[in-house]
């Protein structure tokens, strides 16, 4: 059995290149008419039949893959949600007004932020609002349901 000579296996190595194939290789020369196309408003639907009638076969992925990536466009993308700010209702008294923030600087790390007076209020308020109820059960919840009686 032939035993393999190192000196050959480093030579081989250094002189191995992989055949890569250029992504838009049969696109490169169209790309004036592709990118004229498009400035037009050309979809790229259309700009994929006509290349086809020019004999090239494409599609209308490959035409728009091609103009993001070679022509730099920008996809539509997915259009952001915007929550409505919510309005304070009629009834609410004036310590839930919005806080402000002023120019001071950042409290230094070791120390805890300092919350703006008319909030502090607030959350006293609302801490006597909500008293301790009954004790918590363990267990999954489940709905307290009394039998009807029958008579009704």
């Amino acid at each position: 059995m032939k035993q393999p000579n190192p000196e050959e296996i480093i030579r081989l190595l250094a002189e191995f290149q992989p055949k890569r194939k250029l992504v838009f290789e049969h696109l490169y020369p169209w790309q004036l008419l592709i990118e004229g196309l498009r400035q037009k408003g050309a979809a790229f639907e259309a700009i994929a039949a006509i290349l086809r009638q020019q004999g090239l076969d494409t599609n209308r992925e490959q035409i728009r893959r091609f103009c993001r990536h070679q022509l730099d466009e920008l996809g539509k993308g997915v259009p952001k949600v915007r929550r409505k700010a919510r309005q304070p209702e009629a009834g609410q008294n004036e310590s839930t007004e919005t806080i402000t923030h002023s120019n001071e600087p950042p409290p230094p790390p070791d120390q805890p932020p300092k919350a703006p007076e008319n909030l502090q209020a607030t959350l006293e308020e609302n801490r006597k609002q909500f008293l301790p109820g009954l004790p918590r059960r363990t267990g999954p919840r489940v709905a307290n349901i009394t039998p009807r009686n029958p008579n009704e």
